[in-house]
């Protein structure tokens, strides 16, 4: 089973030269999600090699500019690449309504669909997230006999590759 989480920025509200506004990039079983993706966080996808075009599930864990002002510029990005499929975004209902206003004032669209699912609230988004990572442990613990590869730890990039061997 393979598992992979990269912590593309974790370092508060402020960019700073070592640390990033908040996102973190999961691969499960070559299935492409990204949480939060606060300013930034397109170079750092590329910096750490991940799979910048296959995500197809955006979570946004509450409104606060450090969560989701990357969002617009990524896709922008997408659109300019070409995308076509579908992206599914899990966020705050407001955000509609920004990413919405975005598009009117500067008078682009994107070539794909966006799929938007409110969360009624941030209490709801981390019961979610809180039910997945349970979820994962178990299958992993429980069901693969997983054998862990490897763990990396630095500053800006967490890594953790579960392989059931």
């Amino acid at each position: 089973m393979k598992f992979e989480i990269t912590i593309l920025g974790c370092g508060g509200a402020i960019p700073t030269l070592e640390r990033n506004p908040t996102s973190q990039y999961l691969n499960i079983q070559d299935r492409h999600f990204l949480i939060d993706c606060g300013e930034g966080f397109q170079i750092q996808l590329r910096k750490y090699n991940c799979k910048f075009s296959k995500i197809d599930h955006i979570f946004i864990s509450h409104l606060h500019g450090d969560h989701f002002l990357g969002l617009f510029g990524y896709l922008s990005t997408l659109s300019l690449l070409g995308r076509t499929t579908p992206i599914n975004i899990y966020a705050p209902k407001d955000l509609l309504n920004l990413i919405n206003a975005h598009n009117e004032i500067s008078g682009k669209n994107y070539n794909f669909d966006l799929n938007f699912n409110e969360l009624a609230s941030t209490t709801n988004f981390w019961f979610f997230i809180q039910k997945i990572t349970v979820l994962i442990v178990m299958s992993v613990l429980l069901f693969m006999g997983a054998n862990f590869l490897m763990v990396f730890l630095s500053r800006t990039q967490v890594v953790t590759q579960i392989n059931d061997g």
